[in-house]
């Protein structure tokens, strides 16, 4: 996947790559490729951003002597998984800078029955835990999360945050869905005499259940995957099994995408799936400093695992906003700048990938192989983009059919704050695009109740993010429907 870095990560990038080399590791990104003394065996867990191989937390690895075990089962293959699957890698890198995968695995979070949808909050009820979507989110058998409905059976990937909440990376909406459900998390209210706990709002009965391993001695704050079938807010389970949730070793290589669950000293801390992190004056840190560290932070953490499991960092990158993009635009591509992976659309917003951009072909098809350099003037594309300084990194790209109107026009849409707005003339300013309101423009506040225009002036300041969708006539949109979120 050939993407550029975003300003400063070349040199930020370099330097890790040195450092690594000095333990014996080496890495490619985006931005070049060094190399070390040895091989090194290691671990990647994170989300996957692409094939042709496969692509995670900005790295390749080759996949063709790999093996597959998808849902615990082995025997599965790359076409198995999606865009936006998170994955854990066995692996081992090259003197060369290069990653041989030999184990790939895909295990969801969560599958089941939609209980509620809270459209206000782009969340979503299984089982008695609750999903959050976002712009990064990718979804199978839906557009989106308007196109998800209760009853739908679902199959959810991504991240556990501290309040037991999951993130989705990707959701499935399941054609031909299992009878069972499953379900990852925390034990919690363990009731040894009858054999039952809590995850979540969710009770587990497993008097009944097989249990891996077989005499596995279930307590509180063990993190478990359990399937039954469910009646209200109880599941009776048919296997409880202790995960391991991010198997690592002393001397691995380690490349962990994950959420900081506690900060417990200056120089440490620990993420919610339970792998510890240190860092000190040598780490280097991408998208903010060892002060951004909090509770909640999203990251991604390269180093080498110590003889006590520490993960010793030599480089962090701070993920934060990339799950709550500022920007998402859906429109026709207008240009396309393959030297520096930008793309064009709306006449004036820029759009670059970068090594941790998801890039995915609903219209097609095509996997392997799927870049920036793929997409031509003209596609209809789905962008979620994060801001820095003044430029636009996307987090994710779909490629996909064109949506049209009554007349047959393509329909867009644009996300993101508001740069300005005139009452006297009826528009607004987005990304450097002008909205131009009309009298068929239908107009909603945050809690999605309709108001007047002029409600909306009296609401909307600069900087809120209001959501539009409409058509482009190569100046402006012509505003079909305006939402402040």
């Amino acid at each position: 996947m050939k993407n550029s870095a975003a300003p400063g990560a070349i040199l930020s990038i370099s330097i890790a790559a040195a450092m690594l080399a000095a333990c014996g590791y080496s890495g490619s990104g985006g931005s070049g490729t060094t190399t070390s003394s040895s091989n090194q065996t290691g671990t990647a867990s994170g989300t996957v951003q692409g094939f042709g191989s496969i692509f995670v937390n900005g790295r390749e690895f080759d996949t063709s002597s790999a093996s597959f075990v998808i849902d615990d089962q082995p025997g599965g293959t790359e076409l198995d998984l999606a865009v936006g699957n998170a994955v854990e890698i066995k692996a081992t890198f090259q003197e060369d800078g290069s990653a041989i995968a030999s184990e790939v695995r895909f295990d969801a979070e969560l599958e089941g029955e939609i209980a509620t949808l809270d459209l206000i909050n782009n969340s979503f009820t299984v089982a008695g835990q609750t999903v959050f979507v976002s712009g990064t989110t990718f979804f199978e058998g839906a557009s989106g999360f308007a196109d998800l409905r209760v009853g739908n059976v679902v199959e959810v990937s991504g991240n556990i945050d501290a309040n037991g909440d999951l993130l989705a990376s990707s959701v499935e909406v399941q054609q031909n869905p299992a009878n069972e459900v499953e379900v990852k998390g925390t034990v919690e209210n363990h009731d040894s005499a009858n054999r039952s706990f809590v995850i979540n709002a969710l009770t587990v009965a497993y008097s009944g259940a097989v249990l891996d391993p077989v005499d596995l001695q279930v307590d509180d704050g063990q993190f478990v995957e359990v399937s039954g079938t469910l009646a209200g807010e109880t599941l009776t389970a048919g296997k409880l099994e202790l995960e391991d949730r991010v198997p690592i070793a002393a001397g691995d290589v380690a490349l962990i995408e994950g959420i900081v669950g506690t900060v417990d000293s200056a120089s440490t801390f620990t993420l919610v799936s339970g792998v510890q992190v240190a860092h000190d004056s040598d780490t280097v840190f991408e998208g903010g400093t060892a002060a951004d560290i909090q509770p909640g932070a999203r990251i991604e953490v390269e180093g080498e695992v110590d003889g006590n499991g520490v993960l010793q960092a030599v480089t962090i990158e701070l993920e934060n906003g990339e799950d709550d993009p500022a920007v998402e635009v859906t429109a026709q591509v207008d240009t396309v700048d393959t030297s520096s992976d930008t793309l064009t659309l709306l006449g004036v917003v820029d759009v670059q990938a970068t090594d941790d951009t998801r890039i995915k072909d609903d219209r097609d098809g095509v996997r392997a192989g799927f870049t920036v350099d793929a997409i031509q003037q003209g596609d209809y594309v789905e962008i979620a983009a994060i801001i820095e300084g003044d430029s636009l990194f996307a987090t994710r790209i779909e490629r996909g059919e064109p949506e049209t109107n009554d007349t047959g026009v393509v329909e867009v849409k644009l996300q993101g704050p508001l740069a300005s707005e005139d009452t006297t003339n009826g528009t607004i300013i987005i990304s450097g695009v002008t909205v131009d309101f009309g009298e068929d423009t239908e107009f909603e506040d945050a809690q999605e109740t309709p108001i007047t225009m002029e409600v909306f002036f009296d609401l909307a300041e600069t900087a809120d993010v209001a959501k539009v969708g409409g058509t482009f006539d190569g100046n402006l949109i012509n505003a079909r429907e305006v939402s402040l979120e």
